[in-house]
């Protein structure tokens, strides 16, 4: 893996997801964490994200906004994996949990779908880590911006972020 880089000379013209961009970056920074970035074209799907970046999907974090009441939650799995409701439901002691619409997610986040982060201490969201996520030594995401992917150690990303680790995925 490549050295830390000042990466904001690579922002595209869109400003949305900047400043989430920006506070990932300046995070994994200040930690001294190392990573890769690769800039490419936009990606909406993990499935995308992981050929674009030559990637099992397995690496691929697909991190997932919920709604449950008026509640918003981040839910971050195994690309490679799919979310069990039953699960997601007792994790959170509710009957009624479900994905929240793309504008729900963009109002809430104000980011654009397929660049949602696994940092949901920046989105301002109680995160949840499937124990797919720690299984992989590496994994890739997009920091905030489709047009962006970071790769970086797994166990770093739970040491950043500090979310809820539980099971969910199939």
């Amino acid at each position: 893996m490549n050295e830390n880089k000042n990466l904001n000379s690579k922002l595209e013209e869109d400003s949305q997801g900047h400043g989430v961009f920006r506070e990932i970056l300046e995070i994994l920074n200040s930690n001294n964490i190392i990573y890769e970035f690769n800039q490419h074209k936009k990606v909406r799907t993990s499935e995308e994200a992981a050929r674009i970046n030559n990637v099992d999907i397995k690496v691929g974090a697909k991190s997932m906004i919920l709604k449950s009441k008026e509640e918003y939650y981040l839910f971050v799995l195994s690309a490679g994996k799919k979310i069990n409701w039953n699960k997601i439901k007792s994790i959170l002691g509710e009957k009624n949990v479900r994905l929240a619409t793309e504008s729900e997610a963009e109002n809430v986040v104000h980011i654009k779908m397929g660049g949602v982060p696994p940092f949901g201490n920046v989105l301002g969201l109680q995160t949840y880590f499937d124990i797919s996520i720690l299984e992989q030594e590496y994994i890739s995401f997009n920091p905030g911006i489709p047009t962006c992917s970071i790769l970086m150690k797994s166990i770093d990303l739970k040491t950043v972020v500090n979310p809820i680790i539980e099971e969910f995925g199939n």
